[in-house]
């Protein structure tokens, strides 16, 4: 398939008290509140579009986009999504988290990853209303890397 090509994310930033009366005033105006962070910076509340958010998010590669960020008196940046809350009843996206990406820099995460297939454990059963257990066996694994493009 072809890759779609991601144009740069546009935020301005927010100002003035960031509470629940303001972030509802963005949402009125069709913007999300989110926050921009990580990479040795100061974090920045800012505003961005619904429409971009929701074409990275439902994307061939998802919240996992690392895609090109421009802060409005800030300067531009790599960033991705972190995390982010829907309004439960409508699907709306309510607020996201951004994190900077230092693409020189080595980043850390872990992932887990099955051990095997499911299996039932054997055991002997003491009582005629037991039940076999259905054993789910995971690894976590820690990985560090540096991003490219």
């Amino acid at each position: 398939m072809a890759e779609k090509k991601i144009d740069a994310v546009v935020a301005t930033p927010r100002t003035g008290t960031f509470n629940k009366n303001h972030a509802r005033r963005v949402r009125v105006q069709g913007l999300i509140p989110a926050v921009v962070y990580g990479a040795g910076k100061e974090s920045v509340a800012v505003t961005v579009d619904p429409k971009v958010i929701t074409k990275i998010l439902y994307g061939e590669s998802g919240h996992n986009t690392i895609f090109d960020l421009t802060i409005e008196g800030h300067g531009a940046a790599k960033a991705m999504i972190v995390d982010w809350q829907h309004e439960p009843i409508k699907g709306k996206l309510l607020h996201i988290d951004l994190k900077r990406i230092a693409m020189q820099e080595r980043e850390r995460g872990s992932t887990s990853c099955p051990k095997g297939q499911r299996r039932w454990q054997t055991r002997r059963l003491k009582r005629w209303w037991q039940h076999p257990v259905q054993e789910h066996s995971t690894r976590t694994m820690r990985a560090a890397c540096a991003c490219r493009d």
